[in-house]
């Protein structure tokens, strides 16, 4: 196979990122333009799920089905990882594992951050030429708990923030360490490291694909709810951005449901690997190429004590009390945010909700829609 033939697929991934802090999915001030561009340029997922995060066995299920068969299709596959990320798969299972760190320190330079350094390595991979297809995954942290503090960097926002009154200087570590313009400035970073990526990849010769996204959300701002979750799936936490783009792929945006699972079989099929039957996640491509409205019905993630289903016209949170289980339903996309809980309003669709949660064993699959599903009446 030739070089011009030849496909490089590209996925960056982040262990957190609250994608209420892009400006392709809302946010008016945080300048993130690698992301938007990529968003103007490919398609985009408004309702992504991070659901493999919850439960190791699927994790590990969704790695062993996928990098095996790469393997023996022919794909080389190199990780790329930032030594403070979460493991992917085993590393025995990746063709090449290259584990990158970096000087974080709050007044370290820039070019000397671990994730600088990492884009810096996966750059050199992808430049390098080949005929075998291949596979290069850039894994990240993203935004940490606790966010560190890059006081010469602050400047970025400085000023939005003085026309409100802050006082910067005299901001002590401890006001600064979650505050807003210490999250943004950190963001608007890796964006720009994202970007130089990104831009490399759109030169080189052959076909390619990209995708960025995020194994977990994180909370921007907190929502004004008139009574708290009674499980921990705060949509800013359980949803994720995620953008595909690339040769074929047509700019777009869907609001059907999907996960981070999905993205396994979808990234296999842009190889030519057809979907096996034990595969946990559905092949997006459909839904992106605009031959179906969706890909899935819903999703479960089943929990000891608690859990969730997340439909494509609702989600419902569900938590254990003695022997009794506590529901909550919030409409979807009329309220995104989960704040006015209608389950009391809908007692028959939220009974059926409860035996089926109760009765489910998998912790991520597709299922027939239930017939009361898709009455969206709250009485």
């Amino acid at each position: 196979m030739s070089e011009s033939e030849v496909l490089t697929t590209v996925v960056v991934s982040f262990n957190r990122w609250p994608w209420p802090a892009l400006g392709c999915y809302g946010h008016e001030w945080i300048d993130t333009p690698s992301w938007d561009q990529l968003a103007a340029e490919g398609f985009l997922f408004d309702r992504c799920v991070a659901t493999i995060n919850k439960d190791e066995r699927v994790h590990e299920k969704l790695w062993n089905d996928f990098l095996p068969r790469l393997r023996l299709a022919g794909v080389q596959t190199t990780l790329f990882r930032e030594s403070a990320a979460s493991s992917l798969g085993n590393a025995s299972q990746w063709h090449q594992v290259r584990e990158i760190g970096g000087n974080d320190a709050p007044d370290a330079p820039h070019g000397e951050r671990s994730f600088a350094k990492l884009i810096a390595a996966a750059i050199t991979e992808i430049q390098s030429p080949t005929e075998s297809p291949r596979l290069v995954w850039v894994h990240g942290v993203g935004l940490p708990e606790p966010c560190p503090i890059l006081r010469d960097a602050l400047e970025l926002y400085a000023a939005d923030f003085a026309e409100e009154g802050l006082n910067l200087a005299a901001m002590t570590d401890e006001e600064l360490v979650d505050h807003e313009l210490t999250r943004a400035t950190l963001l608007s970073l890796l964006d720009h490291w994202l970007g130089e990526l990104l831009a490399v990849v759109r030169t080189l010769p052959g076909r390619k694909k990209m995708t960025v996204f995020a194994w977990e959300g994180a909370i921007w701002e907190p929502a004004p709810r008139p009574t708290a979750l009674i499980a921990p799936f705060d949509p800013q936490q359980s949803q994720v951005p995620c953008i595909v783009s690339g040769d074929g792929i047509e700019p777009g945006r869907t609001a059907a449901l999907a996960t981070t699972a999905d993205l396994f079989p979808t990234i296999a099929q842009w190889f030519s690997l057809p979907p096996t039957e034990t595969a946990a996640g559905c092949d997006l491509e459909p839904l992106i190429a605009g031959s179906a409205d969706g890909v899935r019905n819903g999703v479960i993630h089943r929990g000891e004590d608690q859990g969730a289903i997340w439909t494509n016209d609702d989600v419902m949170l569900f938590a254990r009390h003695g022997d009794d289980w506590n529901a909550q339903r919030f409409l979807w996309p009329e309220d995104g945010w989960a704040i006015h809980d209608i389950a009391f309003q809908t007692p028959d669709i939220t009974a059926s909700r409860i035996r089926r949660f109760i009765d489910s064993s998998c912790d991520l699959n597709t299922f027939s829609r239930d017939p009361e599903s898709a009455e969206r009446s709250v009485g």
